[in-house]
């Protein structure tokens, strides 16, 4: 059986889904579950994305060469 690997499918902070998919879920709630596992991959991309980017810990004229 597939298993989401560091996520879990939250609504609101809370697990909307637990079990195995065939086992303990059915086909709609597991597909349900995902929703909202891939829900949250998103939120934390769009969450890193709108930061600004660290600044590298070297300036121009530091001699130091990035290979």
């Amino acid at each position: 059986m597939p298993r989401t690997s560091g996520r879990l499918p939250l609504r609101d902070g809370l697990l909307t889904a637990t079990g195995l998919l065939g086992q303990d879920l059915d086909v709609a709630t597991g597909q349900l579950a995902a929703r909202w596992c891939a829900a949250g991959v998103l939120a934390q991309a769009k969450r890193r994305l709108s930061r600004p980017w660290p600044s590298p810990p070297y300036t121009a004229d530091s001699g130091l060469v990035c290979a």
